[in-house]
């Protein structure tokens, strides 16, 4: 399993949108340290609004550690799955 996770970009309306430069968003709602990770749901460990948020995500990895799995109660947007765009991952270690 890589030791970090990341969401690059999408895409919107065709355009290419680089999460790095949304002041929206913070380094931790995009990217994932993944031995931080559990096979039980932890908050604060997904991608999306932090642990300081309400609600917060949530994420753990599959227990062979092959799959992470990531999720929050606020809106699908903040999941990362906005209905027609594109998701750019990237996986480092």
């Amino acid at each position: 399993m890589p030791q970090i996770v990341g969401i690059i970009a999408y895409t919107n309306s065709g355009l290419i949108v680089n999460n790095t430069g949304a002041s929206y968003l913070a380094a931790d709602d995009y990217i994932l340290l993944t031995n931080y990770l559990t096979t039980k749901p932890q908050s604060g460990a997904g991608f999306g609004p932090g642990f300081n948020s309400n609600p917060s995500n949530w994420g753990y990895k599959s227990n062979d550690g092959k799959t992470i799995f990531w999720y929050t109660q606020s809106k699908y947007e903040d999941q990362f799955n906005f209905a027609g765009r594109t998701y750019y991952y990237f996986a480092i270690g």
